[in-house]
């Protein structure tokens, strides 16, 4: 009888905390990694989604293909690990963070490459 109760329960919970997962996307300035007022306001709604959903996965992917002098690592992974440090510091478990490779846009040569869509960090829950 505890054993279909606690499965009842278990289920139930389960069910809850499933559904359809989200995208947030963290604009930065070029070249810029801080997290300021703007980025912080999309972060925040970030963790509240994922507190929400503990069992739902997430993960970061930072966008820029130019590696900056100076830099061991692109600014879109710099950019990456501050969202995480950010996700974690509003309460999210960094057991569930995960950053993927670099990302990056192919252009056509000649073709100019956009700034902005290069200047994200993608946080991406559930998907």
């Amino acid at each position: 009888m505890r054993f279909r109760l606690m499965i009842t329960l278990m289920l139930a919970f389960l069910g809850g905390c499933a559904g359809n997962g989200q995208q947030f996307t963290v604009p930065f300035a070029p070249f810029g990694s801080d997290i300021g007022p703007d980025q912080q306001a999309v972060v925040m709604n970030a963790a509240s989604f994922a507190l929400s959903h503990p069992i739902m996965p997430v993960t970061l992917q930072g966008d820029h293909e130019r590696p900056e002098v100076g830099y061991g690592e692109t600014i879109g992974q710099i950019r990456a690990g501050n969202v995480r440090a950010a996700l974690i510091a509003a309460g999210v478990s960094p057991m569930r963070i995960e950053i993927l490779g670099q990302g990056g846009m192919i252009y056509a040569e000649g073709v100019p490459m956009p700034d902005i869509a290069n200047d994200v960090v993608a946080i991406r829950i559930g998907l």
